[in-house]
């Protein structure tokens, strides 16, 4: 694997990769990232993967860099940022074998990074997306699977909310009352939030 650390001219293709990707997120969006970068106190590393046989890029993953109490951290998400991050991977059609062979190679150049930052500690908190942690275990993470629910917006809005818990509902009349609203964006279907 080649690995690129992206900037601020490469935001288009940092956000094609992202868009192109089986779990990128509204989050791993460059704008997102800068945002997160100012309100965080760190510095961000976009970090993408190239294959070496070729241009298209397998994976790539922010890590954010902070240097606290005499500690070098790397986080994704930083702490705080209230959104999920992690690395994001690209279907090229590979194989299973081929495909796990890369992701390995992938999760070795970010363990090779963060090593050379001098990291004392990492953090990472993947997108509900990436199905296979492995490679963490694999790079002896502390693994701790934590699970989210995925609804079909498709059943509409009454059938939503019917099912969902008063514990949730409650929550979300809380945060209706401090100003959020999800809005549905007419231009490409994507829903953004709106504070």
């Amino acid at each position: 694997m080649m690995l690129e650390i992206f900037n601020q001219a490469d935001s288009n293709k940092w956000d094609e990769i992202v868009n192109g990707s089986v779990n990128g997120t509204l989050y791993h969006s460059w704008n997102w990232l800068k945002l997160i970068e100012k309100h965080s106190g760190t510095k961000l590393y976009a970090l993408v993967f190239f294959d070496d046989k070729d241009v298209t890029p397998f994976g790539a993953i922010p890590l954010f860099h902070m240097q606290k109490f005499g500690l070098k951290m790397v986080f994704s998400p930083p702490p705080r940022s209230a959104v999920t991050l992690g690395p994001v991977l690209l279907n090229k059609g590979y194989s299973q074998r081929k495909f796990e062979l890369s992701h390995l190679a992938f999760q070795g150049s970010i363990d090779s990074f963060i090593k050379n930052l001098g990291t004392n500690y990492t953090s990472i908190i993947t997108s509900p997306g990436l199905l296979d942690i492995r490679p963490f275990s694999w790079a002896d993470y502390n693994v701790k699977p934590l699970y989210t629910y995925m609804v079909d917006l498709n059943q509409g809005e009454k059938e939503i909310w019917k099912n969902m818990s008063k514990s949730l509902k409650l929550e979300i009349k809380q945060a209706e009352g401090q100003g959020v609203r999800i809005i549905e964006n007419p231009s490409d279907n994507n829903i953004d939030c709106v504070l």
